[in-house]
């Protein structure tokens, strides 16, 4: 049952996460007309009713999940520490929930990112238990390159400087966000490095179908990355990368063994 209770918390955080950054991004001016000079200056945007019912329905189910997988966790005495873990990550977020409307707050906006990420892969640790089965180093560098990219990723949204470097491989002119996106290129190709050694090993771990899914999500990825560093970036097309980034994380985590 926590097994089943932690799949469904994953799937859950997954949605929950992607619609908070749809909305984060539209609020922030993503994709506004006449772009870029529109963007910077969060525009006057309230989500759709069905939004952010939405958003409520699923926050209060990922609580009620977590609650109850981290209850049940403990009277197991399995997997205590990522429900924890998950339990304070849902209470951190509920904590700074109130404040995560103002995008003129860096740090709120960046703790409720990583917040959210450090949620999903707590239940994707408890949705595979590894049974004394150690974890593979490839998969952790995976999990925690998609972390590292998260996080700059969200450094970037933050201040406000998706545009800062719109051409690839590299940035036609400086500016102080340029660095953030040179950070970013180079750790996602560290990423695909990591992500091509984890797929070799699932695929000769009898994997195939794994490694398959996993290479279709880079792919995407891949795809998404370029749209947004190369053009006049949507809410929905940040909102879908950033999906990618999470389903990496969370398949590195969920099959840590394999």
């Amino acid at each position: 049952m926590i097994r089943r209770a932690a799949a469904s918390g994953v799937a859950c955080t997954l949605a929950l996460n992607t619609l908070s950054a749809w909305i984060r991004h539209a609020r922030s001016g993503l994709g506004c007309e006449p772009w870029p000079a529109c963007y910077g200056a969060p525009a006057a945007f309230e989500p759709p009713v069905w939004a952010a019912l939405a958003h409520r329905v699923l926050a209060v189910t990922v609580l009620v999940l977590v609650v109850w997988t981290a209850v049940r966790s403990w009277r197991q005495r399995t997997g205590h520490v990522a429900a924890g873990l998950a339990l304070a990550a849902v209470a951190g977020l509920a904590a700074i929930g109130p404040l995560s409307g103002d995008l003129g707050r860096e740090a709120v906006t960046l703790a409720n990112l990583l917040g959210g990420w450090v949620l999903l892969g707590a239940l994707a640790w408890l949705a595979v238990p590894g049974a004394g089965t150690p974890a593979r180093p490839a998969a952790l560098l995976v999990a925690g390159l998609a972390f590292l990219l998260a996080a700059n990723g969200g450094l970037i949204s933050a201040r406000f400087a998706v545009d800062a470097c719109p051409a690839l491989p590299l940035c036609p002119a400086p500016d102080p966000g340029a660095a953030l996106h040179l950070a970013h290129r180079a750790a996602a190709a560290a990423l695909l490095a990591a992500l091509v050694w984890w797929t070799r090993g699932l695929a000769r771990s009898g994997g195939g179908a794994s490694a398959l899914a996993v290479g279709a999500v880079a792919a995407a990825q891949l795809v998404t990355g370029i749209m947004t560093a190369a053009g006049a970036p949507g809410p929905a097309l940040a909102a879908a990368h950033g999906l990618g980034g999470q389903l990496l994380f969370a398949a590195a985590l969920a099959l840590r063994h394999r």
